[in-house]
């Protein structure tokens, strides 16, 4: 279905990074954070993100306001509204911005 390709990629996307990250800095890297957020998933759905793919499944809708706090972090957000991405952008505004991975639809203007 969609939504799995979606995640498959996001994922694919994720370990990219960390192996671009650990190979830029010729040392382990801390990882990459990953949060999924949708109030229709189910408790199977979310243990099993958290268990076999170290999701962070996200229990209440932050709105998009989640701070990256120092760590580089994916945002895996097709479908959603511009007022969410918005909200990210705005609430890492600065140097933490550059800490800021998106996976979304493209905006139009």
């Amino acid at each position: 279905s969609g939504p799995m390709w979606q995640l498959v990629l996001t994922l694919c996307l994720r370990d990219h990074v960390m192996e671009k990250q650990q190979a830029d800095r010729g040392v382990s890297s801390k990882g990459l954070d990953m949060f999924f957020y949708d109030p229709c998933t189910t408790h199977l759905e979310a243990s099993i993100l958290r268990g076999h793919f170290d999701v962070k499944v996200l229990d209440t809708n932050e709105r998009g306001r989640r701070p990256v706090n120092g760590r580089p972090t994916l945002f895996f957000m097709p479908h959603c509204p511009r007022k969410l991405y918005e909200n990210v952008v705005l609430t890492n505004w600065g140097e933490a911005l550059e800490r800021v991975i998106l996976v979304g639809n493209s905006l139009p203007s």
